[in-house]
């Protein structure tokens, strides 16, 4: 599975956390946070140490490369878009994005190729 969001603190001093919440709509400038869960079909138990590629397609494309997953079977990669200069020019086109898996490794395992998509929008 995928799914999109992005990391906040709570809590102040000693008992500041961070959690992910997450969410489809970002602000150009954010960084987006997409995490995949790897599990094992048969099973159903997440993969360890899975990395998983990742295709964003929308007004902008880009690639991208998970870490390996942890111990359970989440895997992530960041995008940190870019808010326009001071004259309004460059940075992350806005728009509505998709995220799609492309490829899966791991150790002992091949993917179905089964593909998974999550779909996202940067204002």
């Amino acid at each position: 599975t995928l799914s999109t969001g992005r990391y906040e603190k709570t809590g102040k001093g000693k008992n500041q956390t961070t959690v992910f919440v997450e969410t489809a709509s970002f602000a150009v400038g954010d960084t987006v946070t997409i995490r995949a869960t790897v599990l094992d079909e048969t099973t159903g138990l997440p993969i360890p140490n899975a990395t998983v590629s990742i295709n964003i397609t929308g007004p902008e494309t880009v690639a991208l490369a998970t870490g390996p997953s942890d111990a359970n079977g989440i895997a992530e990669a960041t995008w940190q878009t870019q808010t326009p200069n001071k004259r309004g020019n460059g940075g992350t086109a806005p728009g509505s994005y998709a995220a799609t898996t492309s490829d899966v490794s791991a150790a002992g395992y091949s993917w179905d190729g089964v593909e998974t998509t999550m779909s996202f929008s940067l204002q």
